[in-house]
């Protein structure tokens, strides 16, 4: 499990106080076309099948599908602009509520979308997201809200702007990603009649989690806790030390990896760096790893983007013991690079890039 911290406090904001700031806002007078914060349930139910972990040498089965029949799609009204109000323009923001172990006592756990798989009624049942909410959800009888991250809609109807030119994801931030998620905690504390005594708490890993902790330390008085796993809170425009971590991984015996496999990676992306400053070097590089052209590694630009990150694709973040494709995991990834070879480490290295690594070292 990716390490995850909790931020914990009582809010600092009396909710008396909280109380009085939205039943003012429902009494001031609505400009024309202003976002609404009702719950507009949509009929119909989403599923999406969810891959099973299979173990190596055993037949793929039929995909399971989660049973999302008490998850409901509902649409809440959002400003396009949080921060501007002379701007009138909205959009329909989706939201997946599920309260299969809410008495109407618990707390609310919000999982907070922004990163990979799009949300959908499966992410409150077997999640790729919050699972860790999910999961304990059913232990002290929580409500489940998904909110999908502004342009993460999967039609235009459902995105603040259809575009995605520079102009139109001006309104894509983190900031307005926060406003959107005091809307839906108003939205749905109305709609499922919920009082102080619902603790709300923010889930969310990488990206996402850092919007589930900015919402706790900005709204103290909305939402009591946040689990943020995985965040990158210490924003820096280069991180090197990311790779001591894979470094770290592929030298780790319970993944499969050994120090020598460590190694080897070591050793090649030397070989590459002393390549790369040769014009013949580019070139039996750009044939070695099936780059898609002739000069692909000729700019400085280029070539940091090809090599600066690993010239091959270590899964460690996310490495699946369970996967069946070649060199998927660090164990057979170190099982291709350990074996004899009279090449130097680059050839090695660049033997299993070229069918099963193609994507992640193309520098095109």
């Amino acid at each position: 499990m990716l390490a995850g911290f909790l931020l914990l406090a009582f809010g600092t904001v009396p909710w008396q106080q909280h109380v009085r700031e939205h039943l003012a806002e429902q009494a001031r007078p609505r400009l024309a076309n202003e976002a609404s914060l009702q719950l507009v349930p949509v009929r119909g139910r989403v599923r999406r099948p969810v891959q099973r972990q299979e173990q190596r040498g055993v037949a793929r089965g039929p995909q399971l599908r989660p049973n999302t029949s008490d998850v409901s799609l509902h649409l809440v009204r959002q400003p396009l602009d949080h921060y501007d109000a002379t701007d009138t323009r909205s959009w329909t923001q989706r939201v997946f509520v599920r309260r299969a172990f809410f008495d109407g006592t618990g707390p609310v756990f919000v999982c907070v979308g922004g990163e990979g798989p799009p949300l959908d009624a499966s992410s409150l049942v077997a999640s790729p997201h919050c699972n860790d909410a999910v999961e304990l959800a059913a232990v002290v009888g929580a409500l489940l809200v998904a909110v999908e991250h502004r342009y993460f809609g999967p039609s235009a109807d459902v995105r603040p702007l259809p575009s995605f030119d520079t102009e139109s994801l001006r309104y894509l931030s983190s900031s307005q990603a926060v406003e959107d998620l005091i809307n839906v905690h108003a939205a749905v504390s109305l709609n499922y009649s919920l009082t102080h005594r619902n603790r709300w708490v923010t889930f969310g890993g990488s990206y996402p989690g850092l919007v589930a902790g900015y919402a706790r330390l900005r709204l103290p008085h909305l939402f009591h806790a946040a689990v943020s796993s995985s965040s990158p809170w210490k924003a820096v425009v280069d991180m090197p030390q990311y790779n001591n971590g894979v470094a770290s991984a592929l030298a780790n015996t319970a993944v499969g990896g050994s120090a020598n496999c460590a190694s080897t990676v070591r050793d090649g992306h030397a070989e590459l760096l002393l390549a790369l400053r040769t014009e013949e070097g580019r070139r039996d590089l750009e044939a070695s790893f099936n780059l898609c052209e002739k000069g692909a590694l000729d700019t400085r630009t280029l070539a940091l983007a090809w090599a600066g990150g690993g010239a091959i694709f270590v899964g460690a973040q996310s490495n699946n013991p369970g996967c069946s494709d070649p060199a998927c995991d660090i164990r057979t990834i170190c099982e291709l690079l350990s074996q004899p070879s009279d090449d130097p480490p680059t050839s090695t290295a660049a033997e299993p890039t070229a069918s099963t690594f193609s994507s992640s070292t193309t520098a095109a």
